[in-house]
């Protein structure tokens, strides 16, 4: 199964995309990775996952055109969305 995850280096989000590797799936995380802890677990996905089912994208979705979100999803079985702003400045 494919499987997209917004927010995937994120406390649910990782936990969610560690799930799915340990099963098979194939994983692609989307997460800002602003915060330092999201650099700590992106590395410790791809110390634990280093061959080809994980895949980690680190733009802000609002970045991304419309068209390239969705073609992401339409290769996706499963999208996730646990991406969120934890600080007000950001809201």
């Amino acid at each position: 199964m494919k499987v997209l995850i917004s927010g995937g280096l994120g406390v649910i989000g990782s936990s969610m995309a560690r799930r799915f590797l340990q099963a098979g799936d194939e994983v692609m995380v989307f997460d800002a990775c602003e915060a330092p802890r999201n650099h700590w677990i992106r590395e410790r996905l791809v110390e634990m996952w280093p061959g080809e089912n994980l895949r980690i994208y680190t733009p802000r979705l609002e970045s991304l055109k419309s068209s390239i979100l969705a073609e992401y999803v339409e290769k996706s079985d499963l999208v996730i969305h646990a991406a969120a702003s934890t600080g007000i400045p950001h809201s």
